[in-house]
C-alpha cells in the first residue's frame, strides 16, 4: 500500500540523513510527489499517468523512458541515498534495476523493494493478464477478484542472496505491504544479531540461482520461506539504526 512505502521510506531517509532519492516505476506518482527530500529526486518511469511539469523543478527530475535505458544514459553527478524500485514485476528486471542503482549510491544508501512477497499463487504468476484470468478461474460467479499481482519479482532474493554477497536484507512482514530492504552488510556493527535468520545455504543456492526457471511460489513457501530473512518494520529499523557502525 501505498501509506506503507511511504512511512517506510521516510523512515530509511532518517536513519541515515537522506539527500537525494531515486524511484524506478512511479506510474500516477502517489509515493513520489508525496515525498520532500533536500537533495534531487529522480523518477523513472516508461509512462507517467499524471502531468510531471506539475511538480518538476531543478531538484525534481522526471525521465519518461524504460529503467535500462534511463541507466545507459544518465550522466548527472548524482549519489542516491534511498532507491524505491517498483518497475517491472519480474525478477530479471528487478535485478537489473537494483544493479544498475547500485551504481549510483553510497555505501550508506538504503534500497527498498516493491512486490517480493506474492500474495496467493497467481499473484506470482509472470503475466498480469494471466494472473487475472487465472482467479477469475478459481471463484464463483458475482464474487470480488482481488487486483493484486506482484509477478516472479520474489526470485530476485535469490540473485541477491548468491551474487551481492557484501549486502544484506530483509523483508518486512505484518505491519502492511510486504517490502525487502537491501543494506551494506559491512557498515553494520556484526555483534548486532539482526532480527531474522539468514538464508545461508550456499550450495543449495547455488543449485536454486541455477535453475530459478523451475522455482515457483508454492515452492518457495514450502521449501525455502526462509530466503526472505522476515522481520517486523519495528524491529528491523531498531537494527538499522542501532548497528551502524
Amino acid at each position: 500500500m501505498t501509506i506503507d512505502t511511504i512511512r517506510r521510506i521516510n523512515e530509511l531517509s532518517a536513519i541515515i540523513d537522506a539527500k537525494n532519492y531515486l524511484e524506478i516505476g512511479v506510474w500516477k506518482g502517489q509515493v513520489f510527489n508525496s515525498l520532500s527530500f533536500d537533495g534531487t529526486k529522480v523518477a523513472v518511469d516508461p509512462r507517467f499517468k499524471f502531468d510531471t511539469q506539475q511538480y518538476s523543478s531543478s531538484k525534481v527530475l522526471f525521465y519518461s523512458t524504460k529503467s535500462d535505458k534511463f541507466f545507459n544514459g544518465f550522466r548527472q553527478d548524482i549519489k542516491f541515498d534511498i532507491v524505491y524500485l517498483d518497475g517491472l514485476h519480474t525478477y530479471e528486471q528487478t535485478f537489473a534495476d537494483l544493479c544498475n542503482s547500485l551504481c549510483f549510491c553510497r555505501p550508506e544508501s538504503l534500497i527498498l523493494i516493491d512486490d517480493t512477497l506474492p500474495s496467493d499463487m497467481y499473484s506470482s504468476l509472470r503475466s498480469q493478464e494471466l494472473c487475472y484470468e487465472a482467479r477469475r478461474w478459481s471463484v464463483q460467479d458475482n464474487v470480488e477478484v482481488s487486483q493484486k499481482w506482484h509477478g516472479d519479482t520474489y526470485k530476485v532474493l535469490y540473485l541477491i542472496n548468491h551474487y551481492l554477497r557484501s549486502y544484506d536484507y530483509s523483508t518486512i512482514v505484518k505491519s502492511g505491504n510486504p517490502q525487502t530492504v537491501i543494506w551494506k552488510r559491512s557498515l553494520f556493527n556484526p555483534e548486532h544479531k539482526p532480527p531474522f535468520k539468514r538464508f545461508d545455504n550456499r550450495e543449495l543456492l547455488h543449485s536454486l540461482t541455477e535453475n530459478l526457471g523451475s522455482i515457483n511460489y508454492i515452492k518457495t513457501m514450502e521449501s525455502y520461506g526462509n530466503i526472505y530473512n522476515l522481520s517486523t518494520e519495528e524491529d528491523l529499523f531498531k537494527y538499522l539504526r542501532e548497528a551502524r557502525k
